[in-house]
């Protein structure tokens, strides 16, 4: 398992042009992100309403009412999730599927571990809906379960750019431990979490915001403790971004900066990042509809941005051993439309859901 035994490209080559490829993984990978911290935004408030349940019975009882929208972020977000995997899984998955197969049970246990968070999420919603004490511990879980998902996603991306860490990986770990012998796996896991919490603080105030929270007493305190939460995190998650830019290889940080390689990209995800630094503090002081609706847009922007950046740098650690140029194309167009029809019925349906799961009028 060296560099030589990277497997060679299809020889049917790419079933989509890679600019194209490119583009839309990028997007759809933003849209995940911003789902799944919903997910997690929302189960670290549920957490800090079951700890502060004596001190703050107002927010215990606005985490009564949080339950069904951060299960329903992170079924979407499990569901969106496919199509930036099938992507990268196109482009990339000479590298990729080795990288998976390194991990062994921990790749595997993705699903595992997030059947957990579900069951967890689904014991506290009953649990609100009967009045009864939601203790810390069902948030917390969920909470590790999410993070060790993170763990072994972030060992993964880190792996499949490391085609010559492959053979001594292997034979010291034989699939039995993540991938964390490189110096910006740390940095990474903790831009990824602060990244999530950030997100979550917004799409969670976005949730009481658009009618999501049916309590209407509940809505401002979800509001408050979600910008908050953002208030508080993204200025770290800004904070870690420049660690980790610090700490990748020089080479890479070089690309990264390149006016002809992502250059353009890194300042509009660096722009957008302190967009929604700002904007969560203007929205935590005046929480209007519009502002939160401006923070989440400012973020949405970065997470595109930074998904767009994080494949320039796949591309130039992975350069050495495999390069999408190499790859002859050959494109499938109907497949490709079927996908698009797919992706937009997908998008129609998570607005017809978010319809339907809003407060009814006259039931508020």
């Amino acid at each position: 398992m060296s560099p030589d035994f990277v497997p060679s490209p299809d020889m049917l080559g790419l079933p989509v042009v890679p600019w194209l490829g490119r583009l839309l993984m990028s997007l759809t990978l933003a849209v995940h992100w911003m789902l799944i911290g919903g997910a997690v935004g929302g189960t670290a408030i549920l957490l800090a309403a079951a700890l502060r349940r004596r001190a703050r019975p107002d927010l215990a009882n606005a985490g009564r009412a949080l339950g069904p929208p951060v299960i329903f972020f992170l079924s979407m977000g499990a569901t969106f999730g496919i199509a930036p995997l099938l992507l990268v899984q196109v482009l990339y998955g000479n590298v990729l599927y080795s990288a998976n197969v390194l991990l062994a049970f921990w790749w595997l246990g993705i699903v595992p571990l997030v059947i957990t968070a579900f069951y967890l999420l689904y014991h506290v919603r009953r649990r609100s809906a009967e009045e009864r004490p939601v203790g810390a511990w069902a948030p917390a879980l969920v909470l590790v379960a999410l993070g060790l998902v993170a763990a072994i996603l972030v060992s993964d991306t880190l792996l499949s750019q490391r085609p010559d860490a492959w053979a001594g990986f292997y034979h010291a770990h034989g699939g039995k431990a993540l991938f964390v012998d490189d110096a910006t796996y740390a940095p990474r896991l903790a831009f990824a979490l602060l990244g999530l919490l950030a997100v979550g603080g917004i799409m969670t105030a976005i949730a009481a915001k658009g009618g999501l929270v049916h309590d209407v007493q509940a809505r401002p305190i979800v509001v408050e403790a979600g910008l908050r939460l953002a208030a508080v995190t993204s200025v770290l998650w800004v904070a870690a971004g420049v660690l980790l830019l610090l700490l990748v290889p020089a080479h890479e940080r070089d690309a990264l900066l390149a006016a002809d390689g992502a250059g353009p990209w890194a300042w509009v995800a660096a722009a957008a990042l302190a967009s929604t630094v700002v904007t969560a503090l203007v929205a935590r002081r005046r929480p209007s509809g519009a502002r939160v609706g401006l923070a989440a847009a400012a973020c949405f922007a970065g997470l595109f941005a930074l998904a767009y950046v994080r494949d320039v740098v796949r591309q130039q650690a992975v350069s050495p051993y495999f390069r999408l140029s190499d790859v002859p194309v050959n494109p499938q167009w109907g497949p490709f439309v079927v996908f698009l029809a797919m992706l937009g019925a997908g998008i129609v349906a998570l607005m017809a859901l978010v319809y339907l799961a809003r407060a009814p009028k006259g039931k508020e």
